[in-house]
């Protein structure tokens, strides 16, 4: 029988490139690890990255305002390619401040994350594996807790180390479905 989805419970893409998947996972290691080691400078990047997003993003917005038909609009592409436009330009001149409403926007993240696992988990109780959802939302909350209560001190460099963590996490996962993907092309 030949190696497919059915047979694996694997995507076809693990199995039939697993060494891209696993280069990948190793770059996602290495860059999780840089921003680890250098949280501030990676706060910033994050800051200084969105700063720019928005402000292209805005003046897309404001460009698209030239097509529209009528009116409403018109006004509706000039407001939020303004709001965007304006936004990202304050990224971009203040990026301290801007870093430290990412962190308390972050934090209210974590809030909503952990509000929202622990009602699944509850509509999911007695499902086997129903805990880990509560497990998950108190994870969630207890960090957003300690982004919340840390701020403004921890603004600098939280933003970064979060980031880290999840690259890095993201890496050994695509590592580890790598090696399965191998291990399924020797079935």
């Amino acid at each position: 029988m030949p190696v497919s989805e059915r047979t694996t419970g694997l995507p076809r893409s693990l199995y039939r490139h697993p060494n891209r998947m696993f280069g990948v996972g190793v770059l996602f290691v290495v860059l999780g690890a840089l921003a680890i080691a250098l949280p501030v400078a990676t706060s910033i990047g994050i800051e200084l990255a969105l700063g720019a997003l928005l402000v292209v993003a805005g003046a897309a917005q404001l460009a698209g305002a030239i097509y529209a038909e009528d009116g409403w609009g018109i006004a509706a592409n000039v407001a939020l390619g303004a709001l965007l436009l304006v936004l990202g330009l304050l990224f971009l001149l203040n990026p301290l401040e801007g870093i430290l409403t990412l962190t308390l926007l972050v934090a209210a993240l974590f809030f909503a994350a952990a509000a929202i696992k622990l009602g699944t988990a509850w509509r999911m109780r007695g499902v086997m594996g129903w805990l880990w959802g509560v497990v998950s939302g108190l994870v969630s909350l207890a960090v957003g807790i300690l982004i919340a209560a840390g701020w403004p001190a921890i603004s600098a460099w939280v933003l970064g180390l979060l980031f880290g963590i999840d690259l890095v996490f993201s890496g050994i996962m695509l590592i580890a479905a790598a090696v399965a993907g191998r291990a399924s092309t020797a079935i």
